[in-house]
């Protein structure tokens, strides 16, 4: 039998709450917000908190916080993540506390969970966090600024960028400067163009820094891309000049 919410509280005073409790969830049963707090009190609590989220239940973010300081935090961490519930901003970050953080993290990701902004910038400390950083992207999120230049210090840089752009997400000024360091720069920036996304005046002269600058610009110019004054002065080097003026022509 269900237990009604106003009384939910109040088995945990009883002398056999761990047992009664343990059978309540074992049968499929679920607490309300005020009386899952009060489940991280019981002598047994790593077994009922756990046998509690694999019935897939969530808990509220008091409750969640409290899960950090079981035993056996890091095995309902990661079968609370399995069963396709999140972590509020405040439990993200303690993820990062688990003995087990990389696998966690790993799995928070390829669940599908966007991320704070705080939280991907710890990303970058995990020994795993190429791989957790390009699964977080093929997921399809983009990474805040800050998140964005750490990107660049992965050694799966190249591959983690070009899913990026693929993705359709634009860089940050910043960012935008670094991805001229790729060795697959040629790709990515042709990539980036495609989407139709405008440089930042510094980024814009580096372009024709790129052994492929004539289609870049180009595929620049199409997609509504206006050079500052600089980079309009530098369109003469390339071999396709007369082109991109006409095109710029034709769009103004």
């Amino acid at each position: 039998a269900k237990i009604p919410k106003d009384c939910q509280p109040k088995v945990f005073k009883l002398p056999n709450a761990a047992e009664v409790t343990l059978e309540y969830v074992r049968h499929g049963n679920f607490f309300c917000d005020e009386a899952q707090p009060k489940l991280f009190g019981l002598p047994n609590a790593p077994e009922v908190v756990l046998e509690y989220v694999r019935q897939g239940y969530w808990l509220c973010d008091k409750a969640l916080l409290k899960l950090f300081g079981l035993p056996n935090a890091s095995e309902v961490a990661l079968e609370y993540i399995r069963q396709y519930n999140s972590f509020c901003a405040e439990a993200e970050l303690k993820i990062f506390d688990l003995p087990n953080a990389p696998e966690v993290a790993l799995e928070y990701v390829r669940h599908g969970y966007k991320l704070y902004a705080e939280t991907e910038l710890k990303l970058f400390d995990l020994p795993n966090a190429p791989e957790v950083a390009l699964e977080y992207v093929r997921q399809g999120h983009c990474f805040c600024d800050e998140a964005e230049i750490k990107l660049f210090g992965l050694p799966n840089a190249p591959e983690v960028a070009l899913e990026y752009v693929r993705h359709g997400y634009r860089f940050c000024d910043k960012a935008q400067l670094k991805l001229f360091g790729l060795p697959n720069a040629p790709e990515v920036v042709l990539e980036y163009v495609r989407h139709g996304y405008r440089f930042c005046d510094e980024a814009e002269i580096k372009l024709f820094g790129l052994p492929n600058a004539a289609k870049i610009m180009l595929a620049y110019i199409k997609r509504g891309g206006k050079l500052c004054a600089e980079a309009q002065k530098r369109i003469p080097e390339l071999p396709n000049a007369d082109v991109i003026f006409a095109e710029i022509s034709r769009r103004n």
